[in-house]
């Protein structure tokens, strides 16, 4: 107190002073405005004098008290000024001792201040504690009634996991007892289906046999059908006479007819010969149209054949009487060199011994090459003596001639058509006694499976009634086997949530302990600071 009583004297000193200063600074001003006016009046005054002489003394005189008057004017000044410096030295002095006792002060008040300060941060601290302890005994309430609602769900889970063992306990017995009696049928039903297996294996083979022989005899029908149609096409051609001449055509069918007329009649050279698929062609371009030439016993048969179609106008037929008709083979053919030469056309056809004049003289001198390169060589080899003709119908002849290009493909030529006729026959009567021959054992064999059959059906109506009981029984096992999953799901669940129980009652009890701690903390804190506090407001009273 004694501090601030001098700090307040200090100010009013100062300020006393300041205003003293203040008021000495004023006469200074006032004295420098005067000498300013009496310097002013000087000036009017000389102006006077200048232009009045007459008014001189009285001026002079006036001048005289002027400068008398300023010289006491300046002497007053710097009375003042000296007055001045020593109240600014005075100001000074007292600024710096009120500047010492202001940090004296300061000290005193900053010392205060902070202690005040700590106290007052310390009555803080206690009311937050007091705050937050009723919060925390708040939070401890709660846990206490969560621990009691953990413990009432142990006692219903550890209720529950007992109940559900026990369920479970009784749920498997009855499988037990399920299982027992299914074994036996799922013993019998496996018997059966071993037997059903070994059975069916038997009866898909047998149902593979049957369908072999069902396959073989289709293969063959079908085959005989194809067959059978070409024949059919081929007879009905060959009774019209397709692809004949007029002339051949009618005397063909008039000797057909009328057997006096067609007595010595061979019929036309293509149905005379058997020529190989590959060579047709071939012969067939070196017959020309001899291939429908009409072969008879003699000369006789053939003039009558010729007054017959004269006769009745109609028109012309080329004959090959065997007695007359003589005809030599190629005897050197020269092929040094060259691939491809199949052989005389005479030797690649199959005839009658009877016919070998007539066949020898059309293609005795006929050489079958493979196609018109190696024909061409073969032709220059042998200086052109002979024809050759090559497998696509190309022809050299003796005078060296060349014929040859594309050839219109033929559905049946006259030269395979009897010859196919016949092939298609024999083939046919092969293919009734394969499909009949397959028939038979078919049968055959269907009758000595019927046992088997039989047996597998009246298995397979025995399982089927015992599938319907052993699908009812494995049901029932299959439902419990699902009820025991359930159970033991569950029963897993509540055990896990009663580990999760203790676990969540430990950490509630660790969570007490805790919150007690700082309620204790806390008030230890506060007794501490309490104590502090009072210490504080005993020794500052004042």
């Amino acid at each position: 107190m004694k501090v601030i009583f001098e700090k307040e004297s200090l100010k009013l000193a100062i300020d006393n002073l300041i205003e003293e200063i203040e008021r000495t600074q004023n006469l200074g001003f006032e004295g420098n405005q005067k000498k300013e006016q009496f310097n002013s009046e000087i000036s009017v005054n000389t102006e006077r004098i200048s232009n009045n002489k007459e008014n001189f003394e009285r001026y002079a005189t006036e001048i005289e008290e002027l400068e008398k008057r300023n010289e006491e004017l300046k002497e007053e000044e710097n009375q003042k000024n000296e007055k001045k410096i020593n109240l600014g030295a005075n100001k000074e002095k007292f600024e710096k001792e009120l500047i010492e006792k202001q940090a004296e002060l300061e000290k005193y008040s900053k010392t205060l201040s902070e202690k005040e300060l700590e106290i007052e941060e310390k009555k803080k601290i206690v009311q937050n504690n007091i705050d937050f302890k009723y919060e925390i005994i708040a939070e401890v309430n709660t846990e206490k009634a969560n621990y009691e609602n953990l413990n009432k769900r142990e006692i219903s889970l550890k209720n529950d996991i007992q109940d559900t063992i026990s369920e479970l306990d009784k749920t498997r017995s009855n499988k037990e007892e399920l299982a027992k009696d299914f074994y036996v049928i799922e013993k019998n039903r496996n018997k059966i289906l071993n037997v059903l297996n070994d059975m069916k294996v038997k009866k898909d083979k047998s149902s593979e046999k049957i369908k072999e022989y069902e396959t073989k005899i289709n293969l063959y029908q079908s085959e005989y059908r194809i067959k059978e149609t070409k024949h059919r096409f081929l007879l009905e051609t060959e009774k019209e006479k397709e692809g004949y001449i007029k002339s051949v055509k009618v005397l063909l069918e008039e000797s057909e007819n009328n057997k006096e007329f067609g007595k010595g009649v061979h019929g036309i050279l293509a149905n005379l010969i058997s020529v190989e698929k590959e060579y047709e062609l071939a012969i067939e371009m070196t017959l020309g149209a001899a291939i429908q030439n009409i072969v008879t016993d003699s000369e006789n048969e053939a003039k009558k054949l010729v007054n017959y179609l004269r006769d009745n106008k109609l028109g012309r037929a080329s004959f090959l009487p065997i007695t007359s008709v003589k005809g030599k083979k190629v005897v050197d053919v020269k092929s040094k060199g060259i691939d491809g030469v199949f052989g005389i056309a005479s030797d690649l056809i199959k005839y009658d011994k009877k016919y070998e004049g007539i066949v020898l003289s059309l293609l005795g001198k006929t050489v079958i090459v493979d196609d018109i390169d190696n024909a061409v060589k073969l032709a220059k080899q042998n200086e052109y003596k002979f024809k050759i003709v090559t497998l696509k119908g190309d022809v050299i002849n003796p005078t060296g001639a060349i014929s040859g290009g594309s050839v219109v493909a033929k559905t049946t030529s006259l030269l395979g058509r009897g010859k196919e006729i016949k092939e298609l026959e024999t083939s046919l009567k092969e293919l009734e006694k394969k499909i009949k021959k397959v028939e038979q054992e078919k049968r055959e064999y269907e009758n000595s499976i019927i046992e088997i059959l039989n047996s597998f059906e009246e298995q397979q109506k025995q399982m089927q009634e015992l599938e319907i009981t052993y699908a009812t029984e494995k049901q029932k096992i299959d439902n419990l086997d699902l009820e025991i999953l359930k159970l033991d799901a569950k029963l897993s669940k509540l055990r896990e949530e009663l580990e999760k129980n203790e676990l969540e009652k430990v950490e509630n009890r660790e969570k007490q302990n805790l919150l007690n701690i700082k309620i204790e903390t806390m008030e230890q804190q506060n007794l501490s600071l309490s104590s502090i506090i009072e210490e504080f407001t005993n020794l500052n009273k004042d």
